[in-house]
């Protein structure tokens, strides 16, 4: 369906909104520095002269230049918007630290999930309850960004797929994972917006292991091979597809011209995904209108004129490349219980930072008059 108005070149002013309420939180912890915070820092855990290395990593990251979700899109704007998606390369990359993302419900599983074939890509989508929507916050994000749809992206051969190039290649795959604006009520009334879209973008990689995240997917993929059908797959979490992106990706505002024209905010993970050959396959055997393959779900990247892309709280200040080389780490079954024991981490972590120095105080002292009340009761 078309949005009710359509993007023109003029630039909207971004509505602030200030978000209140107690939410909980299976994110990243909020934190005013990324200074040592990372454990993926080169010189890892009992190397010789790994406390080195470490506080000399976070020093030179605690220099990047500080922004929030109002500069970073102020400083995007400066610079003209342009369509995308675009070619990745080190050198168009401006480093810069921001608060980190904020994901909620991402571990409740969906009372119902729908994959649809468009004739164009095959689209999952999911119905949660009222207050179990999975969204987001902070980082680049004005206020919380709702969870959407995820669709996907391939081409008939391994040498194509992708929409995004990292250094002028394509990936064979690519998937998309779509929030809108929690302010706009609906996906169709965001796509009017600026401010309203943004899409979590995921490049993967061949690989030789099959991956588990997709399975849900490729397992459903025979019943809707034919354009315009629809089939109903069984409810998984948000957390059993992507990966939460926290810090250590890449940002721009570019705008979609296919169908109609609306604004996206793009975040790109540097990390890798695999898929197998097997798995590529199944996704060409979807049909479009014509009854034919898919040919290709991406149309060739834009041309990058004068705009801004940041690299937000890289993990090392001097990154070596623009996307981590063998970074696979979707295809073991392992992956899912990994992120959510970080994510619980993490929000433990986000919930004594936004008590503040003095809640943290008051519940070592609580911790320690029961350990000594324990203590008392036995003897």
């Amino acid at each position: 369906m078309p949005p009710k108005k359509s993007i023109t070149g003029a630039k909207k002013s971004i509505a602030k909104k200030s978000i209140s309420g107690k939410k909980k939180s299976i994110s990243g912890k909020k934190k005013s520095s990324i200074k040592g915070s990372r454990k993926s820092i080169k010189g890892g855990k009992g190397k010789r002269g790994s406390k080195g290395r470490k506080s000399m990593v976070g020093d030179l990251l605690s220099e990047l230049p500080e922004y929030n979700a109002e500069n970073v899109r102020d400083a995007m704007h400066e610079m003209e918007t342009a369509e995308s998606p675009i070619n990745l390369t080190l050198g168009i990359l401006k480093k810069i630290r921001l608060p980190p993302i904020n994901w909620y419900n991402y571990d409740l599983k969906a009372h119902a999930m729908k994959l649809s074939n468009t004739a164009y890509s095959v689209v999952l989508t999911g119905l949660w309850g009222e207050h179990s929507r999975p969204f987001i916050n902070g980082g680049p994000f004005l206020d919380d960004y709702e969870f959407s749809q995820i669709h996907f992206h391939w081409g008939q051969s391994n040498s194509e797929g992708s929409e995004h190039t990292v250094d002028g290649v394509q990936f064979p795959f690519e998937l998309h994972a779509v929030f809108y604006r929690k302010l706009y009520e609906s996906h169709e009334r965001a796509k009017a917006e600026e401010d309203g879209i943004a899409v979590l973008v995921y490049l993967f990689k061949l690989a030789q292991t099959t991956n588990v995240k997709l399975q849900p997917i490729t397992d459903s993929l025979p019943s809707v091979v034919n354009a315009y059908t629809d089939a109903s797959i069984d409810p998984v979490p948000l957390i059993s597809l992507i990966k939460n992106i926290i810090d250590d990706y890449i940002l721009y505002l570019g705008v979609m011209k296919y169908k109609c024209a609306h604004g996206v905010l793009w975040l790109i993970c540097r990390d890798t995904f695999g898929i197998t050959e097997a798995q590529l396959d199944i996704f060409r055997t979807v049909l479009d209108k014509n009854h034919n393959p898919i040919p290709k779900t991406s149309w060739g990247v834009a041309p990058f004129k004068d705009r801004v892309v940041f690299l937000a709280n890289p993990d090392d200040p001097e990154p070596k490349c623009v996307i981590h080389p063998n970074s696979d780490v979707s295809s073991r079954g392992s992956s899912v219980k990994t992120s959510r024991r970080q994510s619980a981490k993490s929000d433990k972590q986000r919930r004594q930072s936004a008590g503040g120095r003095a809640s943290v105080r008051r519940q070592s002292a609580r911790r320690q008059s029961r350990r000594q009340s324990r203590r008392q009761s036995k003897k």
